[in-house]
């Protein structure tokens, strides 16, 4: 055989210490002693391969649509940057929107705090239906923050738990200050526990500086639109 390390230092004394063969050698491990590990019969030895496509990825919307937003023409200009949002994502992106005010809803696919709230969006004809909800957000009523955002891990652990892959970002757009307890600990560590970043935009001047507690426990970002600046 060639003159390599393998040939030179294993030999098989049975055979007049001829170069014993990569396989032989491996036999002769401790691990393959006393009949060990003795191999299975495959029928085939032709490869499988299977094919993983990456998850797309999850968004959750929580939108402020109290009767402020009005002010400035805050929902106008949010609708016109959502839907350049919208137009900008990558097919299959999966969307949700919990839009709230004095209570919270899911206006997207099912219309209900589950993992079908997410609409995919797997085509334009999919972004397009995206961008007629988001013009269809109406202004009124107070600021819930705290149950939408509860409404939103409703929606988002169940999804989680039924498909993994990516945990998934809420969006937080809000003009004020919220009635319930943002800061609340139910409120953040499920995101926190979930891996769920929360990025919260805050609209004016008026600012709940309880947010930061969102942002910081789940390792999210916030970003201010001061006085009447556009989103």
């Amino acid at each position: 055989g060639p003159d390599n390390k393998q040939n030179k230092k294993c030999l098989d004394p049975t055979r007049g210490y001829e170069p014993m063969s990569t396989w032989d050698t491996i036999l002769g491990h401790k691990d393959f002693e006393h009949g060990h590990n003795d191999g299975i019969y495959v029928e085939s030895t032709e490869p499988t391969f299977n094919v993983y496509k990456e998850a797309g990825a999850k968004f959750v919307l929580v939108l402020d649509k109290s009767g402020s937003m009005s002010a400035c023409n805050r929902m106008e200009n949010l609708k016109y940057t959502l839907k350049r949002w919208v137009d900008g994502l990558k097919i299959d992106t999966k969307v949700a929107i919990v839009p709230f005010s004095s209570g919270s809803s899911c206006v997207t696919g099912s219309k209900q705090f589950d993992k079908d709230c997410y609409v995919t969006l797997s085509d334009q004809h999919k972004k397009d239906e995206l961008k007629d909800v988001i013009d269809g957000l109406v202004i009124g009523g107070g600021t819930e923050i705290a149950a939408a955002l509860k409404n939103a891990q409703a929606i988002m652990i169940e999804e989680h738990d039924a498909n993994d892959g990516q945990p998934g970002v809420v969006m937080l757009v809000t003009d004020g200050m919220s009635s319930d307890d943002v800061a609340d600990h139910d409120v953040w560590f499920p995101f926190h526990r979930k891996h769920i970043r929360i990025i919260t935009l805050n609209l004016g001047a008026e600012i709940d500086t309880r947010m930061e507690t969102l942002v910081t426990e789940t390792g999210g970002r916030a970003f201010v639109s001061a006085a009447c600046g556009t989103v």
